[in-house]
């Protein structure tokens, strides 16, 4: 299998991974507390994470990098889970599904907005 091919098939697997996180939240939510369900997502996550640096022998963050991932820690691991598990409480995966659907618009967006460039340069060059 080429790189190309093995990149498409990771990034397949983890768009239908992604694509059932509101659903099985829903699901879980009948069995267990919802902050057990975000943090026990972000601790495995970061397990995961924890052992694929120690095998790979990465050095440990600058002290400036180090605030910068606090900072997204805090929207992606804390954040996103604990905010979309309090979603699923109140209303169906169906509807959560059409909102997250739109975050990748959204941060295109405001990326576009931040940067004050012109999205048609990435298509006609």
């Amino acid at each position: 299998m080429n790189k190309e091919s093995k990149g498409m098939l990771i990034g397949f697997i983890g768009i239908l991974i992604f694509s059932l996180t509101l659903p099985v939240s829903k699901i879980t939510l009948l069995s267990f507390n919802l902050y057990f369900i975000a943090f026990g997502r972000a601790t495995l996550a970061g397990a995961v994470a924890l052992v694929y640096l120690i095998y790979k022998k990465e050095h440990a963050p600058t002290k400036v990098d180090f605030v910068k991932f606090v900072v997204i820690a805090l929207g992606v691991v804390f954040g996103f889970p604990i905010f979309t598990t309090v979603a699923m409480t109140h209303g169906s995966p169906s509807h959560g599904a059409v909102i997250l659907g739109m975050m990748p618009l959204a941060i295109a967006v405001i990326g576009v907005l931040r940067f004050k460039e012109c999205p048609l340069h990435w298509a006609f060059g």
